[in-house]
């Protein structure tokens, strides 16, 4: 058999496929790949079949034989942490998407799979440092902004959940998921409105004393668990840096020249100083609103680190 055999094989098969004749398409395949046992896309093909006829194991086995033959391709690794995570075999998710990233840093599919390989695992900080970076490289991702929110109600963080509901339900208005998630966190805001003691907060004495008598304990890391917390520090860093160097350059814009104008006007050299003073009290909004931001998003980076570390001590 010749080359044009290969391709009129995977052609019919591609056509089998689209009719979801799958059992056809997966024999047709497995015979194009008797000719050319190295070709990617049938092997990526007999992969789209298997998990359309919804068996994962042999899918993955697809998948893990591209990576073999094509080992920098990030799609592959991608493919093969979603497939695990369907079988939530979330460590193995975790560990292949990390390969994933590390071939292609600006797939927002990788940082997507592996959020939720991470939030398997129970790894809250590591799935929202994942979630934000695949908000970063595509923001109109909803389904990402969801499964951030969702990170947030279990933080408690009520208004950053909203926040990331609300979002999703911008770029797609009729997200279900969404629209139960600021229907679930007022109800739970009210529920902590309900519960709250009229004369505000009472301190359990007993149980502080018993915390601060308590002594620190740690644990050993595994080299995993060394590498996902290098991985996530890295990610929080960059977050933190990206936003205090919009920062400086929003002070080295506005605030500044507001600075030199309150300085001109008090040294009389503004003519119209109302007209001076109402545009320094505008750059003066703009700063606050600015830093007022940047302090919230230092304070969650703040309270994600505390509770990576909370996660370490296990």
């Amino acid at each position: 058999m010749s080359t044009n055999d290969f391709e009129e094989l995977c052609t019919q098969a591609r056509m089998a496929v689209q009719d979801r004749e799958l059992d056809r398409a997966i024999q047709l395949y497995q015979q194009a790949l008797m000719l050319s046992p190295d070709d990617i896309s049938a092997h990526d093909g007999l992969a789209t079949a298997y998990v359309l006829a919804q068996d994962y194991d042999r899918a993955i086995a697809c998948f893990e034989q591209i990576t073999l033959l094509k080992p920098r391709d990030a799609k592959a690794y991608v493919n093969l942490g979603g497939l695990f995570n369907l079988k939530h075999d979330f460590k193995s998710a975790s560990a292949v998407l990390r390969k994933a990233v590390q071939r292609n840093s600006k797939s927002p599919d990788a940082y997507y799979n592996l959020g939720i390989a991470e939030k398997g695992q129970n790894q809250l900080s590591l799935a929202m440092s994942a979630y934000r970076e695949c908000i970063k490289l595509k923001p109109e991702m909803a389904e990402a902004h969801v499964n951030l929110a969702n990170c947030f109600v279990e933080q408690k963080n009520f208004k950053k959940a909203i926040e990331h509901y609300e979002i999703a339900l911008r770029h797609r208005p009729n997200f279900g998921s969404a629209q139960r998630g600021i229907q679930r966190v007022k109800a739970l805001m009210n529920q902590e409105k309900a519960n709250a003691a009229p004369f505000g907060r009472l301190v359990d004495t007993e149980k502080l004393d018993h915390q601060l008598a308590a002594t620190s304990h740690t644990r050993q890391l595994s080299d995993d668990e060394r590498f996902e917390d290098r991985q996530f520090l890295a990610l929080e860093l960059r977050d933190t840096l990206d936003i205090t160097e919009k920062f400086w350059v929003h002070v080295r814009d506005h605030l500044e020249p507001a600075l030199l104008r309150i300085n001109r006007v008090l040294m009389n050299q503004e003519t119209d100083n109302r007209g001076t003073l109402l545009d320094v009290a505008e750059d003066f909004h703009e700063a606050w609103k600015f830093a007022l931001a940047l302090y919230e998003r230092l304070d969650d980076s703040r309270l994600t680190i505390k509770e990576h570390e909370y996660e370490l001590q296990g």
